[in-house]
């Protein structure tokens, strides 16, 4: 009945020809032989050949004695107490307390899993960060056990890399030459609970299936702050001048800021969250299976608009263009002019808070390009060791310098920058290594014979990074612990996926 709809007929026959009029202009086939210079250009790269290459230290790492090492300390635990429970197996297994313990660890993804539902619906006036923490600590412990009881389980160092421990040590070393040690401690315990996380999902997710339950439960639990967005914004949320320049936007109703600290940490939240109700669409068998997971994808996008977040919609059209890449390249240009023509027909508030991104006179755009010039002299002095972990040290250290900006600002605004500032130049340069080799990996699985819903996951992986970070470049993604931990959870699933793929193309290369 809806298809006979005379007016569903029309705006699809008008999207049609408006599709192909777009798609043989002038400023389209401009942009195609622009799109087919630059993958020339860049295919004679040395600079790409480079950085895409798979590189002497990631060939040699897992023959390395330091991977070894790192391997044993990870196992030792589990494979001793495994030797100690198998000489008593007879005894263990007639408790009812361990066989009770044994079914609660064979459902140890989901217990992960409700916890990061947690993570991302309960409200920030009820959130600590020491919840994360214990969590981590306890689901280590948990996953530990399991490595006991259960043959073939143990920590997967292997789904890592040379990059990825090398920014580990980083931040260890920031810690120990920190300026000010006290300061920096807090935020050390927020980096180990993260890259706790990431190990146990690279540890605990080794098929499809459990993945994909993961990311529903944490779907689910986005769509639910998506809602809670919205109602926000029914209600009425007070307009907070530190969040807009009134200025400039004049009458726009408050930010709405869900679950989260404030509107820009829940729209980093969503611009990492959403690309994934792709993969759930796409991997779904059935059509109910996909209008549901459709319908859950609605109020999380309806609240990206409603925060605000500037950085964030850029970023989240970033990880649209990562998606169109992979899927059609030539609808890029169609996208970004449909994109374009769509923007005056926004609501008033959003239309308005678009163009001022474009003002030059914009108070946050100019408050930014202040902290900037501040911090170069910090850049200078600390490029090379940085000057420790955290927010409190920067605040802290920031006294002794001078500030365009008149008071000092909880952080530089800059991912990179504060990255750099705080972990010194192997901290930022390991953390860009390691995103490129996931990006690279992620890449040769998507056209190799990988699983199509790891294809499809690793692409909604790849976009949730590049959205968040081109949001980075403007905003300090990870001063609100709870985004940081969701950043290397989504880390973990990438890292998991392309686990579940090197596995696959093992088994085929034994049986070809």
């Amino acid at each position: 009945m809806v298809y006979e709809s005379i007016i569903l007929k029309f705006i699809l026959s008008f999207y049609e020809v408006l599709k192909r009029y777009i798609s043989h202009s002038v400023i389209v086939r401009g942009f195609e032989r622009l799109y087919h210079s630059v993958i020339r250009l860049l295919a004679n790269s040395s600079i790409l050949n480079f950085i895409m290459r798979e590189g002497f230290l990631a060939r040699t790492w897992e023959n390395s004695g330091m991977y070894r090492v790192i391997k044993a300390v990870l196992e030792i635990p589990s494979t001793s107490l495994r030797k100690l429970y198998l000489k008593g197996e007879q005894v263990f297994e007639a408790s009812l307390a361990i066989k009770l313990l044994k079914a609660i660890l064979k459902k140890y993804h989901l217990i992960l899993g409700a916890f990061l539902f947690l993570v991302i619906v309960v409200p920030h006036q009820y959130w600590n960060n020491m919840y994360s923490a214990a969590a981590a600590a306890g689901l280590f412990l948990l996953f530990l056990l399991k490595a006991v009881f259960f043959r073939g389980t143990s920590f997967q160092a292997k789904a890592l890399d040379f990059f990825m421990f090398v920014f580990v040590l980083s931040i260890l070393i920031a810690q120990v030459f920190s300026t000010y040690p006290q300061y920096s401690l807090r935020f050390l315990a927020f980096y180990i609970t993260c890259f706790l996380f990431l190990l146990l999902i690279v540890s605990e997710f080794r098929t499809m299936d459990k993945l994909e339950t993961l990311l529903g439960i944490m779907l689910v639990a986005v769509s639910i702050s998506g809602v809670y967005g919205i109602w926000q914004r029914i209600v009425g949320v007070p307009v907070n001048p530190a969040y807009v320049d009134l200025n400039l936007n004049e009458g726009l109703p408050g930010r709405v800021y869900s679950t989260m600290d404030n509107p820009n940490n829940f729209a980093e939240i969503l611009v990492m969250m959403i690309p994934f109700y792709f993969a759930a669409i796409f991997n779904s068998k059935t059509a109910v299976r996909k209008l549901f997971y459709a319908a859950l994808a609605v109020p999380p996008m309806v609240s990206l608009l409603l925060t605000g977040s500037r950085a964030s919609w850029v970023g989240f059209a970033a990880a649209f263009m990562v998606y169109l890449f992979f899927k059609n390249k030539k609808l890029i240009p169609v996208a970004i002019i449909l994109g374009l023509m769509a923007v005056p027909f926004l609501p008033k508030s959003i239309y308005r808070r678009i163009l001022t991104i474009f003002n030059p006179y914009d108070s946050s755009m100019n408050y930014r390009k202040q902290i900037y010039y501040s911090v170069k002299p910090m850049l200078r002095d600390f490029w090379l060791t940085g000057f420790g972990l955290g927010t409190d040290v920067f605040r802290k250290l920031a006294n002794t310098y001078y500030w365009y900006t008149g008071s000092i600002p909880a952080h530089s605004h800059n991912f990179f920058l504060q990255l750099w500032l705080e972990a010194g130049i192997i901290g930022i340069l390991s953390f860009l290594g390691a995103m490129i080799r996931i990006a690279k990996r992620s890449i040769k699985a998507v056209y190799s014979n990988a699983d199509e819903r790891a294809k499809n996951t690793l692409i909604s992986g790849m976009m949730s990074i590049a959205g968040v970070l081109v949001a980075g470049i403007v905003e300090y993604i990870w001063f609100y612990q709870r985004v940081m931990l969701i950043f290397w959870v989504v880390v973990g699933i990438m890292l998991a996926t392309l686990a579940i793929c090197a596995k696959k193309e093992d088994y085929l290369l034994k049986n070809d």
